[in-house]
């Protein structure tokens, strides 16, 4: 695809800063896709989202907004609109002037302007809310309004980091789903941070999966679970890891029975067929008991291929640990033995 028909190019983006370095990152953004970037705390998601909006100074790659280069392009001259994680709205200025600021800085009033304002008013239904102030509103208001405010000078890429991190957990999944909608609702393409794995599900066409300043994946949500192609990005996404010999392997939560091993336990598995892939082969195996268990797939990588592995009948397996998927995504690292692959030690 063509940079004029990207709304967004990134190509081997890198920055650093202290004694962080992230990258190379790259991706594509069409106009109206949303791309949520997603990792622990750490591993890079701010700092390129502050790269992305020029407040970070790039060390190497580059940077195309609409067929435009705009890597080392000051903040002001770039066209992004930015949502921050704490929403910064004008406590002092009601919704209609929080709102309207995004258009007064680029000149004088007129028409345009004021239609334009009136017409984000409107998407965002705050007509009603136009002459209340920030402390007025709940918290569902007052992220219509960040967005709004955001979106009214026509951005040609909108960035979000975070803004739903201090909502109520009894509100945030309708503030997901509403928020799914008023993006899709536009024609802007955006980035949007989360360290939240269903988030991340709900709002992205496509997900970009960081880990300690490098990229995992970039690929679309069902291609990025049932394939995580890497340890570390089976770990984050839940799923459990056991071990044959020196082979390593994901098993999701809602592949499990309940009466599967905890830590340290074993089992035994039917290994139906392997099938070899480009980054290692993915295996299909019985874990149930009975003769008729529908089978399962699990990944293999390449660098975990012990020689030894047979080829298809019964395998010993060890389960290393079990992470619980119940509404949220929940991390319970846990120390490896030796010849593990690496974990998330050092995450913050």
């Amino acid at each position: 695809m063509s940079g004029r028909e990207l709304a967004a190019a990134v190509r081997s983006l890198e920055v650093t800063s202290g004694s962080f370095h992230l990258g190379p990152v790259s991706f594509e953004l069409r106009p109206g896709e949303v791309l949520a970037v997603l990792g622990p705390n750490g591993s890079g998601k701010t700092t390129l989202l502050r790269a992305l909006a020029g407040l970070e100074p790039v060390e190497g790659g580059s940077f195309e907004l609409g067929g435009r280069e705009i890597t080392r392009a000051p903040p002001q001259r770039r066209g992004i609109g930015f949502v921050f994680q704490d929403l910064a709205l004008f406590p002092q200025k009601t919704v209609e002037e929080n709102v309207a600021y995004g258009l007064t800085v680029s000149g004088p009033w007129d028409d345009r302007k004021e239609a334009r304002l009136q017409e984000m008013l409107q998407r965002f239904g705050l007509e009603a809310l136009a002459r209340r102030r920030p402390g007025e509103l709940s918290g569902g208001e007052r992220q219509r309004v960040a967005l709004a405010r955001a979106l009214a000078p026509s951005p040609r890429l909108l960035l979000l980091d975070e803004p739903l991190a201090a909502s109520d957990p009894r509100r945030r999944r309708e503030l997901q789903v509403d928020l799914a909608r008023w993006l899709r609702e536009g024609s802007e393409a955006a980035v949007y941070v989360t360290h939240d794995l269903e988030e991340a599900l709900l709002l992205g066409d496509r997900i970009l999966l960081l880990w300690k300043g490098r990229v995992l994946r970039w690929a679309p949500p069902v291609d990025l679970l049932s394939d995580p192609q890497d340890v570390n990005a089976a770990w984050f996404l839940g799923y459990n890891v056991a071990r044959d010999g020196k082979a390593w392997f994901g098993v999701h939560p809602w592949d499990l029975e309940p009466s599967l091993p905890k830590e340290g336990g074993t089992l035994s598995a039917r290994l139906l067929r392997r099938v070899p892939a480009p980054w290692g082969e993915r295996w299909l195996l019985s874990l149930g008991r009975e003769e008729g268990s529908l089978p399962w797939e699990a990944w293999v990588p390449k660098d975990r291929l012990a020689p030894d592995l047979p080829k298809e009948g019964t395998v010993e397996l060890r389960a290393l640990r079990r992470v619980a998927l119940e509404g949220s995504l929940e991390i319970d690292w846990l120390k490896s033995p030796e010849g593990s692959p690496p974990g998330p030690s050092g995450a913050t």
